[in-house]
């Protein structure tokens, strides 16, 4: 593997001032650009324990199949330091990559801690770039903006509206990309909106593009493919299918508890917003969202069943659609479907 300039780790100890409680530093690093041949990268944090009593670390998740961590001790002694190691394996491809690692405690004060780090990859003599540009929520209008520097040491132009990958037969459906020029005419960000697929998956769009370099003129111009890379997965977990069971012809209603979780992972938690306000809508008036409320990371739903709307006799089953809205504007849709048997 090729020479990585690693980055200065904070120096902390017993004495040093800081935070109480657990906590990781740093909690981000930049490693820099590093070259295509290099097959991984390595950064440290520190995870501090400044309690009086040993903490453990419970569980850890990495970002994606190619980071993997490891922990210098575990448990972490009252009042030491563990030194946490992420490695990530590159995946041959240019530009910027992110990667993340969540780490879980047995201390319910501080049950979860993130870290984040990244390295630019070069690209010299290379014609294809890749981004991984993030997570979309399934058939949502979704505005990016993607800087320059992720792909680019340079200045961009986009020469296209994009196209699709022989890997992926759909893409996000793209109403506008456009390079957005910042000062000294330099690019400054990719800005790209549209739509995203209906599906949950993987979908990939590539752009030719034109570079150059205003600061170093012995780069000629280079024309290169730019493929973007989104996942498109649901920021709750829920069930496609709720069971109420028997409904009595007489005495209490029953009412249907239904919990969604947040997908555990680093990288939907950067784009997971605060939930406004969530509604519901059935498609049968005999189920109806009586409460809800947002705690610990999951959504916890009350559905009151009333057999008023008529003489409602054997299995009955509706649709449930749950807007979840959050506070930027945004709003994501759930579909469900809620199975009865009303007995006689």
């Amino acid at each position: 593997m090729g020479t990585l300039a690693c980055l200065a780790l904070c120096a902390c100890n017993n004495d040093d001032a800081g935070p109480g409680g657990v906590y990781v530093t740093p909690e981000f690093q930049d490693l820099g650009v590093v070259t295509s041949q290099d097959e991984a990268v390595i950064a440290r944090f520190q995870v501090v324990n400044r309690l009086t009593s040993p903490v453990r670390i419970t569980n850890v998740f990495p970002s994606c199949q190619c980071t993997s961590a490891v922990m210098s001790k575990n448990p972490i002694p009252a009042g030491e330091v563990a030194v946490l190691e992420a490695r990530a394996k590159l995946t041959g491809v240019s530009g910027q990559q992110s990667f993340s690692v969540a780490l879980e405690t047995d201390n319910p004060s501080f049950p979860r801690k993130m870290v984040r780090f990244r390295a630019f990859v070069e690209a010299r003599g290379e014609s294809h770039r890749t981004v991984h540009a993030g997570v979309l929520v399934p058939g949502s209008d979704f505005s990016q903006r993607i800087p320059i520097r992720s792909f680019s040491r340079g200045s961009v132009e986009v020469l296209d509206s994009g196209r699709p990958t022989n890997q992926s037969p759909a893409w996000p459906e793209l109403s506008q990309v456009r390079a957005s020029t910042g000062v000294e005419g330099r690019t400054s960000a990719l800005y790209v909106q549209g739509r995203s697929p209906a599906s949950d998956g993987v979908y990939r769009s590539v752009f030719k593009c034109v570079e150059t370099m205003p600061e170093d003129h012995a780069w000629e111009e280079a024309v290169f493919d730019l493929e973007l890379v989104w996942q498109v997965r649901p920021r709750w977990q829920t069930r496609k299918a709720i069971y109420v069971g028997v409904v009595p012809k007489g005495g209490d209603m029953p009412v249907v508890k239904h919990v969604m979780r947040r997908a555990h992972t680093g990288e939907l938690e950067e784009h997971t917003g605060e939930v406004a306000s969530i509604t519901a809508r059935c498609s049968r008036p005999w189920v109806r969202l009586a409460d809800s409320s947002v705690s610990d990371g999951q959504i916890n739903l009350t559905f009151a069943i009333d057999r008023a709307p008529g003489d409602l006799t054997g299995p009955q089953d509706s649709e449930l659609q749950v807007t979840v809205n959050y506070g930027d504007g945004t709003q994501e849709l759930y579909t469900s479907r809620v199975y009865a048997y009303f007995k006689e």
